[in-house]
């Protein structure tokens, strides 16, 4: 059993090491799973989910920094500023070893620094609001072209099947061909937005591909539940 945990932990930080915070998120979370006492693992999962919610720009240049802090957009400044203090004392440097610890701590820090101050977080905000009318208009778009009846159903969070079918050439290449899609048009976006030199009014199309599955998850459970 130690023997696993030792190799699992190896494989965890070498994903760590080369940047693949995704997937050393869900194998840290397995090795959580098989043995809860493993010590650091919540170290781990705080430099992982801060990595991974870097990524995920709520446009071509702006950081989703609530998604970095893990709060909700209605959260307010001491709410904001626990979960600071919460994730500061996973990710310091002196205490947080881990490859991507330094860069994460200066991200909660840099996310704590705008949404405690007024002013730059009214302005944040109204970009934020911008930038989500903006996907849920290219996401209209996209519904129209690909989402009717019962393709919400291959087009489910969980990737290429239908529910309560194996994996299929057809659902996998009409996955490929929905997120090829989704690419595109946050390509398109986010280079409309640069070239018109207003960088705030894109989408980034890791955020757009996020956005797209959460509201296809939304109407999957809305055609089940008979609503």
């Amino acid at each position: 059993m130690a023997c696993n945990s030792v190799e699992t932990w190896s494989k965890v930080e070498k994903l760590m090491q080369e940047k693949d915070f995704a997937n050393a998120l869900v194998k840290a979370k397995d090795m959580q799973n098989l043995f809860p006492n493993v010590k650091y693992i919540s170290h781990v999962l705080a430099v992982c989910e801060v990595q991974i919610a870097a990524k995920n720009k709520i446009n071509t240049s702006e950081m989703d920094w609530y998604g970095i802090l893990r709060t909700e957009k209605s959260a307010d400044k001491e709410v904001i500023k626990k979960q600071f203090k919460k994730l500061a004392l996973l990710l310091h440097p002196d205490k947080n070893k881990f490859p991507g610890a330094v860069e994460a701590f200066r991200l909660i820090g840099e996310a704590n620094k705008i949404l405690i101050d007024p002013k730059q977080r009214a302005i944040y905000d109204r970009n934020y609001k911008r930038s989500e009318r903006i996907l849920e208009t290219i996401w209209t778009k996209l519904q129209k072209k690909w989402l009717q009846g019962n393709d919400v159903v291959e087009m489910s969070i969980s990737g290429a099947t239908k529910v309560g079918e194996s994996h299929t050439s057809e659902s996998v290449s009409r996955k490929r061909m929905w997120e090829s899609t989704v690419d595109a048009e946050g390509r398109k976006n986010g280079s409309t937005s640069k070239n018109s030199g207003n960088s705030s009014s894109g989408v980034n199309a890791d955020h757009l591909r996020t956005y797209s599955r959460k509201k296809v998850k939304l109407s999957y459970k809305k055609l089940h539940s008979g609503s």
